[in-house]
């Protein structure tokens, strides 16, 4: 086990013999996250699927110094035969992210993820949190090339890891821990949960 991985059991009270996932014994949620990458020291990191930058607050409110890119297309889009954000909304979305995260050392690419990774240095940054497409495909592209942007010994983190959404991020999670020989990764305890592990 890594020394992250020791604060990580101490932050969210993992037992020695849980087994993964290894679900937080205490109410630890996303800001608990944020505070974990403080402590470790991290200073970049990237948010896909970013909104009205409801978590990109929390991350750079908790992080000293932090410097974050956003990525999100902020355009409409569908998800199966229902229309999830139109046109209006998805530009309101990028204008509050915008003025909420003002204050702070952000850079915003309204472009897809694919493209986005692209501007990245390989093994770059110290922690991906991965909210955008909650598709299997999208999921599962979107863990393989930002995982090569954070590096070893950074987080990876995914939101949604949640039957609501269809499990295209459980099963595109548990592959790709499977895939990779993660043998130890967690769950916050949000309401809808965040799956995180140490990048190996």
């Amino acid at each position: 086990m890594t020394d992250l991985d020791l604060l990580i059991h101490r932050r969210f009270r993992i037992r020695a013999d849980d087994i993964s996932p290894c679900r937080a014994m205490n109410r630890a949620c996303r800001e608990v996250l944020a505070a974990l990458f403080a402590e470790a020291g991290f200073v970049s990191g990237v948010e896909v699927g970013v909104a009205s930058g409801d978590y990109s607050v929390v991350l750079c409110q908790a992080i000293p110094g932090v410097r974050l890119l956003c990525v999100d297309r902020w355009a409409a889009y569908q998800s199966g035969s229902l229309d999830k954000l139109d046109t209006a909304s998805a530009v309101a979305q990028r204008q509050e992210a915008q003025r909420r995260l003002a204050p702070y050392t952000v850079v915003f690419q309204t472009t897809t993820s694919a493209q986005a990774v692209l501007t990245v240095p390989m093994r770059s940054l110290d922690f991906a949190v991965l909210d955008g497409d909650h598709e299997f495909d999208g999921v599962m592209s979107d863990l393989v090339a930002w995982s090569r942007r954070v590096r070893v010994g950074g987080i990876i983190a995914v939101h949604d890891y949640d039957v609501a959404y269809r499990v295209g991020v459980i099963e595109a999670v548990n592959a790709y821990t499977r895939a990779h020989a993660i043998g130890r990764w967690y769950l916050t305890r949000d309401r809808v949960p965040y799956a995180f592990w140490v990048n190996p």
